[in-house]
C-alpha cells in the first residue's frame, strides 16, 4: 500500500513539473512569436548587434508565466559569436526568447536564426540588365577613408557591407547574370520577382542576399541647364524678312527684336532662340505622324516629341533638320539650303534635291558665332559649352566649383581629366558622345565620387576600359555601360536604363554619393533554424 502511495505521489510530482515544463516553453514561444510578428510589421527588430539586449517582454495571462527575448543581430559582412558561443552569419539575427514560470520553478527557452531583409536601401548601380564576367563588386564610404591613404584601391577601412551594390528593374528572365564574379553586397532585382530565377550565377561566383524591390526605382531623364553667355553685350542684329528670290516665296525667314529667329518653309517651322535652343514642326505626310521636336545648337541635344521622327544634324559648321516634306540646312559658310517650291512629295528633300542660298548676315552671328569650340589636350576646362573634347595626352585640369556642357568627350592614349585634391563640385554634361580608355584618364585626387559628376544625354555605348579608375557618379539612363579590361575600377554609383556590363574590372560602390536612386526590399525575413532548449 505505501509502495502504490509513494508511486502515485512521484507521478504527480512529475505531471506539475511537466505542466511547469510545458508553460515556460508556451511561453518562450509567445515571445518569439511576438518579435517575428513585429519584424514582418516594421522590417526591423532594433538597433542590437553582438551583444545581445531585451527587446521585447510579457505575461501570459492565464498562468503568469513570463517572457523575455534578447535579440542578437549581425549587420557585419563576416560571422559573429555571441553569448553562449554560438555563432551567425552576416545580415542575420539570433532571437532567444526564455519563459520562466510564475512559480520560479521552470524555465524553457526558444531560439531562432532569420535572415533579414535589406528594407529601405539606396543601390550603387542600376540597370536593366547586368552582366559581369571575372569581375568584382563592392560597397566603400569615401568619408572613412584615412586622409593620407595612398595604398592601392580603397582603404581597407572604409570597406561597409549589407549594401545594395546592384538593382534591377526587370523581374522576368535573368538580367542578372555572374560568370566568376564576385559580388560583395546585395542584389534587388524588379518588382514580383524572383531571386533564384532573375539572377543567374556559376560555381565560381558568390553574392550577398538577393532582395525583391517593392516598386521600380526610376531614373530622371537628365535636364541639361543653360549655362550664361560669356558676352551678353550688344544689340541684337535689326530685324528682317528674308526671302532669297522671287522663286521661293515659300520661304519666310525672320527675326524678331530679341534675336529669334523663325523659318517657315509652308508646312515646316522653325524656330531658333538665341540662346540655342530650337523648336521645329511640320504636319503629318501620309501614314507618318506630324513631327515635333525639339533641342538646343549649343548642346547637341534634343528630343523628337510627334508622332514621327526629324533627322537632325548639328555640327559645328552646319545644322540641318530634315522632315517627310520639307527641310533646311543651315551651313557657316553663309549658304541656306531649302526644298524647291515644287517639292511635294518627301523624296524630293530626301534625294539632296535642294535650292542653295546666301543666308542673311545675322545668321552667323545668331547660330554659327556661337557654336561652342572645340578643345584639343587644353589645360583646363572651366565652365561653359564646349563641342569636341579630345584629351590623347598631358593633364587637363577641372576647375573648381564648375559647370560644362561637352557634346563629344574622348579621352584616350595617355590623356587625364584631373580633378586636383582640392577640387569639388564639378558636373559635366555629355550629350553626343563619352568615351573613357587609359590609366587613370579620369583622375579625381579627392577620391570622393560626389564631387564629380557626369550625367550623358546620348544613346552611343559608354566605355570605361584600358585600366582606368575613376571616382565619378555616372548617370548615362539611354546608353549601355561598359567597364573593361585588367586593372579597370570604378568608384562611386552608376545607372543606366540599358546594360551594365563588366569584364575583368571591379566597381566600387560609394556610399557617400548616397546611390543612384531608392529601393524597398519587399523580401520578408526568413528563418533558417528553429531551436527549443
Amino acid at each position: 500500500m505505501l509502495g502504490i502511495t509513494t508511486m502515485s505521489t512521484s507521478s504527480l510530482r512529475h505531471t506539475t513539473f511537466s505542466i511547469q515544463d510545458d508553460q515556460a516553453l508556451y511561453a518562450a514561444d509567445a515571445g518569439l512569436t511576438r518579435a517575428l510578428a513585429e519584424y514582418q510589421a516594421n522590417s526591423n527588430f532594433s538597433d542590437a548587434s553582438g551583444s545581445g539586449q531585451t527587446v521585447y517582454s510579457g505575461k501570459i495571462a492565464s498562468t503568469g508565466a513570463l517572457y523575455s527575448v534578447n535579440l542578437y543581430s549581425n549587420d557585419t559582412s563576416a560571422p559573429i559569436t555571441v553569448p553562449g558561443g554560438a555563432e551567425i552569419p552576416p545580415n542575420t539575427a539570433l532571437l532567444v526568447s526564455e519563459g520562466t514560470t510564475a512559480s520560479k520553478r521552470s524555465k524553457r527557452r526558444s531560439a531562432v536564426l532569420v535572415q533579414k531583409g535589406l528594407g529601405t536601401v539606396q543601390v550603387g548601380s542600376l540597370a536593366n540588365a547586368i552582366k559581369s564576367e571575372n569581375s568584382k563588386f563592392f560597397a566603400f564610404d569615401s568619408r572613412k577613408e584615412a586622409a593620407d591613404y595612398v595604398g592601392t584601391g580603397v582603404d581597407p577601412n572604409s570597406l561597409v557591407s549589407q549594401q545594395a551594390v546592384i538593382a534591377t528593374n526587370e523581374a522576368s528572365g535573368t538580367p542578372v547574370e555572374l560568370t566568376n564574379s564576385e559580388v560583395k553586397g546585395s542584389i534587388l532585382v524588379g518588382p514580383g520577382g524572383d531571386p533564384n530565377a532573375q539572377v543567374s550565377k556559376d560555381s565560381n561566383s558568390t553574392t550577398g542576399q538577393v532582395g525583391v524591390l517593392t516598386e521600380k526605382i526610376e531614373i530622371p531623364d537628365i535636364d541639361v541647364p543653360a549655362l550664361p553667355a560669356d558676352d551678353d553685350s550688344g544689340d541684337p542684329p535689326v530685324p528682317a524678312t528674308y526671302k532669297p528670290t522671287s522663286a521661293s516665296d515659300h520661304i519666310s525667314f525672320s527675326q524678331a527684336s530679341d534675336g529669334t529667329m523663325t523659318i517657315i518653309n509652308q508646312c515646316f517651322k522653325c524656330i531658333i532662340q538665341p540662346n540655342g535652343d530650337f523648336e521645329v514642326s511640320e504636319d503629318a505626310y501620309g501614314s507618318n505622324g506630324a513631327k515635333h521636336a525639339k533641342g538646343n545648337l549649343l548642346t547637341g541635344q534634343y528630343t523628337n516629341l510627334g508622332g514621327s521622327n526629324f533627322d537632325i544634324a548639328i555640327e559645328d559648321d552646319a545644322f540641318l533638320i530634315g522632315g517627310d516634306w520639307h527641310g533646311i540646312k543651315m551651313a557657316s559658310d553663309g549658304t541656306f539650303a531649302v526644298d524647291p517650291p515644287s517639292n511635294s512629295s518627301s523624296s524630293v528633300w530626301a534625294s539632296g534635291n535642294t535650292q542653295t542660298f546666301t543666308a542673311p548676315a545675322w545668321v552667323q552671328a545668331g547660330i554659327f558665332d556661337k557654336i561652342p569650340p572645340d578643345e584639343t589636350n587644353p589645360t583646363d576646362l572651366d565652365s561653359g559649352y564646349y563641342g569636341d573634347v579630345e584629351i590623347t595626352s598631358g593633364i587637363t585640369e577641372l576647375v573648381d566649383s564648375s559647370t560644362m556642357v561637352i557634346r563629344n568627350l574622348e579621352i584616350n592614349s595617355g590623356g587625364q581629366l584631373n580633378l586636383p585634391k582640392d577640387g569639388k563640385d564639378v558636373t559635366i554634361y555629355v550629350t553626343g558622345s563619352l568615351k573613357i580608355n587609359g590609366l587613370n584618364a579620369i583622375l579625381n585626387e579627392t577620391r570622393s565620387a560626389p564631387n564629380l559628376k557626369i550625367y550623358y544625354t546620348g544613346k552611343e555605348p559608354v566605355e570605361v576600359s584600358g585600366g582606368g579608375s575613376s571616382f565619378v557618379t555616372l548617370f548615362a539612363p539611354d546608353a549601355p555601360i561598359t567597364l573593361s579590361g585588367e586593372g579597370s575600377t570604378f568608384y562611386g554609383a552608376l545607372a543606366t536604363r540599358k546594360a551594365l556590363t563588366l569584364k575583368d574590372a571591379e566597381f566600387y560602390y560609394d556610399v557617400a554619393t548616397e546611390g543612384v536612386g531608392t529601393g524597398t526590399d519587399g523580401t520578408t525575413m526568413k528563418i533558417l533554424a528553429h531551436q527549443r532548449l
